[in-house]
């Protein structure tokens, strides 16, 4: 029983190590030519343009650590910051590299939005240079959505370059709005780490068959 117990907060240590506590938010208008970083992930940002009357001032980009991987999340300060009504059209853009001492080898992103009336729709596109085969395109529309993708980059990358556009658009009669936008990306355990992780599934497997 005590092996068990020490695998099994084995594996409680690895669920939470490298997740920093204390995640800072960062109003868009300000990120342009700043770097910030979260466990082994650096992100440098070096372009943030809008078009069509979105306030930088009231978004804010907020470093995340959870379940879904390691990355950030873009989100309305204010009601209506991501909105578009009655054939609006904006456009966000976000140009920034990504880098990693361990490595990055898969990516996601999940777009939370809400889109009403024929022709409304919020979509957010990702061209990453060294993985150009990618799709990490995501869309929420008056007629069906596809808010999910999480995609191997099909190798190893201790840098990525990537531009990311999100287009909220709305119909004549219509409105859509954003509530979040989640990028995610997977690091690669350090081999320490990924041992720790072995002997916490062990352990876990070994509590089980003495239960």
């Amino acid at each position: 029983m005590r092996l068990a117990g020490l695998m099994s907060a084995a594996a409680v240590f690895v669920v939470t190590l490298g997740v920093p506590s204390g995640a800072r938010a960062t109003l868009l208008d300000v990120l342009e030519g700043t770097s910030q970083s979260i466990g082994d992930l650096t992100f440098s940002f070096t372009g943030i343009e809008q078009t069509g009357g979105i306030d930088l001032h009231n978004v804010d980009l907020t470093l995340v650590a959870d379940g879904l991987g390691v990355g950030f999340n873009v989100t309305p300060t204010v009601l209506g910051a991501l909105s578009a009504s009655n054939g609006e059209l904006k456009d966000l853009k976000l140009e920034f590299t990504v880098t990693s001492t361990l490595g990055i080898d898969a990516a996601g992103n999940h777009l939370g939005a809400t889109a009403t009336g024929d022709g409304s729709s919020a979509s957010v596109s990702e061209l990453i240079d060294e993985a150009p085969a990618v799709d990490l395109g995501v869309f929420v529309a008056w007629f069906g959505s596809l808010p999910d993708s999480h995609e191997s980059l099909g190798g190893t990358y201790n840098a990525l370059t990537i531009t990311k556009n999100l287009v909220i658009s709305a119909g004549d009669d219509g409105s859509t709005s954003i509530e979040r936008l989640s990028q995610r990306y997977h690091v690669v355990p350090e081999p320490a780490t990924a041992g720790l992780m072995i002997l916490g599934l062990a352990g876990l497997a070994h509590a089980g068959k003495r239960r």
